[in-house]
């Protein structure tokens, strides 16, 4: 494994993949109604993980951020400017990719798509690819910010302020112009936390803090249910939650027990995980039940290991012929 990366960060970002992978395939089974007794269980694990998996992996890549390309950001711009070019890479040929595996699997999937959803990629993305379409203006929008010569905490609170303002303009929670704002400040948490770590998590209570909100969070969830209808409560959920999550990972650096190495592994392709998981689900949801894998558990069981297993092996497989270069990181070329 590359020196330079951060082990604790890999296993969060594992963690994170795997929350998205599980809230995906629930996702799927709600919309297309595979197993109705099992529906509630489902919409409940759905909601719950739709709190604030999207919210930490907008921390962990807000961290990233400052650690690649604002540390010494002069000597490292261009590598930024190259970090952009990939973004949009990945985001149109995964976009394209999506769109014409929708259109040929028609029959199969649970949002079917058309020409007018090709021609509007620029501006609206289609399904899991908006995370690279909002990632894009949230490292434009955070790279500018934090060279601003203001107090970071000051930064944030106007964020925070820009995230609660999101909910009241004519935008539809959908929309990539929403989550932008949405998510600009736990993308700008991320940057904080890596500039100033003792500001969030050095003090003594903080860390429990965060565990203790998290377990109230979880125990309130599951008796009330979904507690995210107010904007500033979803904000407070998803930072608690997020941050616990963190706590939990940068406090064990360099645990080496079975599943931090599974969960360092997954995050170090957690990029391709997130990319080519959805493809798995798909066609888990459908062959499944043909090969007589009909029941809940065993069902959602092997459609999450296939889904974290099958893109890694994918990710290995290409860079064995050498195409996972240039699928996922073509700017590489421009460096040589």
């Amino acid at each position: 494994m590359n020196k330079s990366r951060i082990k604790w960060i890999d296993d969060a970002k594992g963690f994170a993949a795997l929350l998205v992978i599980i809230g995906h395939i629930a996702n799927s089974h709600i919309k297309a109604e595979t197993f109705v007794p099992q529906q509630g269980l489902l919409e409940a694990v759905h909601s719950f993980i739709y709190m604030f998996h999207m919210p930490l992996f907008m921390l962990l890549s807000g961290f990233m951020l400052y650690k690649a390309y604002c540390v010494n950001r002069e000597a490292k711009k261009k590598n930024y400017i190259l970090q952009l070019i990939n973004i949009v890479w990945l985001y149109f040929f995964f976009a394209v990719a999506l769109w014409v595996a929708k259109m040929l699997f028609s029959a199969q999937v649970v949002a079917n798509v058309g020409v007018k959803d090709l021609i509007r990629l620029p501006i609206d993305p289609i399904d899991e690819t908006w995370y690279l379409y909002v990632l894009f203006f949230l490292y434009l929008l955070c790279y500018a910010i934090e060279k601003l010569k203001f107090k970071e905490e000051l930064k944030l609170g106007a964020l925070l302020a820009v995230s609660m303002v999101a909910e009241f303009l004519p935008l539809a929670l959908s929309s990539p112009w929403y989550r932008i704002l949405h998510y600009a400040f736990f993308f700008y948490c991320g940057v904080y936390l890596a500039k100033k770590p003792e500001g969030i998590l050095t003090k003594k209570y903080v860390r429990p803090a965060y565990y203790i909100g998290s377990v109230v969070i979880t125990v309130l969830f599951f008796i009330v249910g979904d507690m995210a209808y107010i904007e500033i409560i979803n904000l407070a959920v998803a930072f608690i939650l997020s941050m616990a999550v963190v706590c939990i990972f940068m406090g064990q650096e360099g645990a080496g027990t079975i599943v931090h190495k599974c969960l360092n592994c997954t995050g170090r392709y957690a990029l391709e995980v997130y990319l080519l998981h959805t493809y798995v689900i798909t066609v888990c949801r459908v062959i499944l039940p043909r090969i007589g894998i009909v029941h809940f558990a065993p069902n959602m069981i092997i459609s999450f290991l296939l889904c974290v297993l099958v893109p890694i092996w994918a990710v290995i497989l290409l860079k064995k012929i050498k195409l996972h270069t240039f699928i996922f990181r073509p700017v590489a070329f421009l460096k040589k």
